[in-house]
């Protein structure tokens, strides 16, 4: 009898350490998948930080002065008053009294080479406009180019002087809508505009 216990007791001893050893191995395995886990939604994480929070430098610098660049830095938006094929404009909050308008270019920045050409060419109109003192025509009076694009839309600020009114497109879907069209008389005084404006 003694010595069927010693045998069931061996068994035991034997059966108790592949247990332990299996547990052991169990665990490990775990710590590894887990540290396996953790390695991978690191990577996954900066991947996804890295595309989210892609900085991309912009090689162009708009030719503002210290003053105007404290001046308008804190110009607020009020209101969308129109729409172009380059941008929105909108319509500033009144500043110390002043509103301007602010015609907004939302430029793409996958391809930096093309996104920095599109800015120039911004840059290079802002230049020669801002020279032009004209009483028909619109003053150009700053830009505003970030240093860096954090999206895959960079937003490029012309802030101009505000003129009240209603644009020329605006008019002709307003008469559209009620089924009128502009008397031959307003077609000449708009026409005359347009041309004092180009002259």
């Amino acid at each position: 009898m003694r010595k069927k216990v010693d045998a069931k007791c061996k068994g035991w001893d034997s059966l108790k350490e592949d247990t332990v050893l299996q547990s052991v191995t169990n665990k490990s395995s775990k710590r590894s998948s887990r540290k396996q886990e953790e390695q991978f939604e690191g990577e996954l994480g900066s991947i996804i930080n890295e595309e989210n929070f892609r900085s991309t430098k912009i090689g162009f610098k708009a030719t503002n002065n210290l003053q105007d660049s404290e001046k308008f830095k804190n110009l607020e938006i009020d209101m969308k008053i129109g729409e172009g094929g380059e941008g929105e404009v909108y319509k500033s909050k009144p500043m110390n009294g002043e509103i301007y308008a602010i015609k907004i270019f939302k430029i793409d920045t996958t391809d930096e080479n093309l996104m920095n050409q599109k800015i120039r060419t911004i840059g290079d109109e802002f230049d020669m406009f801002k020279t032009i003192n004209h009483k028909n025509l619109v003053n150009y009076l700053y830009l505003d180019v970030p240093d860096t694009a954090e999206d895959d839309k960079v937003d490029v600020k012309l802030i101009m002087n505000y003129i009240k009114g209603v644009s020329l497109s605006n008019l002709i879907k307003k008469l559209s809508s009620i089924n009128k069209t502009l008397s031959h008389d307003k077609i000449k005084k708009i026409t005359r505009g347009v041309l004092l404006a180009l002259y």
